[in-house]
């Protein structure tokens, strides 16, 4: 059954000439946004791309090396090296910029 502008639709409506536009735009706006990546996104890959690595073998080097090298406590050169991973840890700088992405996305549709 055809309907015109204005006329009430139920659910299970089928829309065969796409005259919901302005939903189906918002969609495709979202959409198209969730593709898209912020700049910033696309700087802290790259960053996380070499730091990361960078940190991990660096963690390797303090938990080997003392002990090692100087005779140092394997356990205690251990919980040193978790530490330093810990406290270098960039998730917080890669996360970030997603969530307030996604976040931003959520409030505006």
């Amino acid at each position: 059954m055809e309907k015109e502008p204005g006329a009430e639709v139920f659910a299970g409506t089928i829309n065969g000439d796409g005259a919901l536009t302005m939903l189906a735009r918002i969609i495709r706006m979202v959409e198209e946004a969730h593709a898209r990546r912020a700049p910033s996104e696309q700087w802290v890959e790259q960053f996380a791309r070499v730091y990361t690595p960078s940190v991990m073998v660096f963690a390797l080097v303090v938990f080997l090396g003392p002990p090692l090298a100087f005779g140092g406590a394997w356990d205690d050169w251990f919980y040193r090296a978790l530490v330093l991973l810990v406290i270098a840890c960039p998730c917080a700088l890669a996360i970030s910029t997603p969530v307030s992405v996604v976040a931003a996305l959520a409030s505006s549709a």
